[in-house]
């Protein structure tokens, strides 16, 4: 683990390395919009949460913040750069299982781009978000390399109970590598959600 601009990183990271040290923080705009848009702030959700670079700005808007992030490397930083943050080395899916962590070879050095496969040997807990019963959820941030669809299908009477704003990243891309393409963006608006701002590959979206 190092630390770069006063965040916690894995040590083989140099991706956002380079980034915080050339612009000393991560795309805060899209994050700082979504938050605005809350007008109840008690509970955010950050699936995918990375080493916690939107989680640690969540924890100084809402009461209660839990995040999940299925890489252990990253789940270490996460704890130290949002330590108020309710964190889980866990996978969200559809359903329980276990998944193995995988990384492009193109992709190395960016510690954002691990996703979890089906490949045979996994030891990484993979659970649906309803299974965890959380509440009074305003704020969801989905950000898991493909696996945004899966993630929304577990989390379904969770969403319907609490119709919180959604910042969801679509990469069809990488949606492929699980079978699917953009079925997250019209799974989210078949139950009621709007596009309200896009960023590049990720959407603001209200019910």
């Amino acid at each position: 683990m190092k630390e770069v601009k006063g965040v916690f990183l894995p040590d083989d990271d140099t991706y956002f390395s380079f980034v915080l040290e050339k612009e000393g923080d991560w795309e805060q705009e899209k994050i700082q919009e979504a938050m605005a848009l809350c007008g109840v702030r008690r509970h955010a959700v950050d699936v995918g949460a990375h080493v916690g670079l939107y989680t640690r700005r969540m924890v100084g808007v809402f009461e209660r913040v839990t995040a999940f992030e299925p890489n252990y490397d990253n789940f270490q930083c996460l704890k130290k750069n949002a330590p108020r943050a309710e964190a889980f080395n866990v996978a969200l899916s559809d359903g329980a299982g276990l998944g193995k962590m995988m990384l492009d070879e193109k992709e190395k050095g960016n510690s954002g781009a691990w996703y979890v496969g089906n490949e045979v040997g996994g030891n990484v807990s993979m659970a649906a978000l309803d299974s965890f019963k959380l509440l009074n959820i305003d704020f969801l941030k989905v950000d898991v390399e493909g696996a945004e669809w899966h993630v929304l299908k577990g989390a379904m009477e969770t969403l319907q109970m609490c119709r919180p704003v959604i910042l969801l990243e679509v990469k069809s891309n990488l949606a492929k590598r699980y079978g699917v393409e953009d079925w997250a963006l019209q799974l989210a608006m078949s139950l009621g959600w709007r596009v309200k701002t896009q960023f590049m590959n990720y959407y603001i979206l209200v019910s």
